[in-house]
This record gives structure tokens, C-alpha cells and sequence, in this order.
């Protein structure tokens, strides 16, 4: 059986998650900088699948 969420372009996925009525980008991006505040973060390890999309919190 074919996984549908492969055939979702990536122009879709990452105009959709920043956009103003979802807004899954932002809610991960603070998520992400929360934690990063929060523990000892001079060691990082992230595991997970994304498009190539960087987060504001993980380049700052």
C-alpha cells in the first residue's frame, strides 16, 4: 500500500505550515527555543523529518 503523504509536494508542506491559519511553524519554532532555553543546550541532538525549512530558533 502506498503512504498518500508521499505524494504531498514540498512547495505544499512548507507553504502550509507557516501560514497564518495553521501556524505550525511558529508553535514549533517556540516549542523548540523554549526547550533550548529551559535545558543545557551546548549538546543537541534533533531527531526528526522536515523539508529543509529552518526554524528562526535553531539559526539564532
Amino acid at each position: 500500500m502506498e503512504n498518500p503523504w508521499l505524494r504531498i509536494p514540498t512547495a505544499d508542506c512548507d507553504g502550509h505550515m507557516p501560514h497564518e491559519n495553521v501556524a505550525q511553524q511558529q508553535f514549533l519554532a517556540a516549542i523548540f527555543k523554549a526547550s533550548l532555553e529551559k535545558y543545557d543546550s551546548r549538546s543537541l541532538a534533533l531527531l526528526g523529518c522536515e523539508t529543509g525549512m529552518r526554524s528562526p530558533a535553531a539559526t539564532s
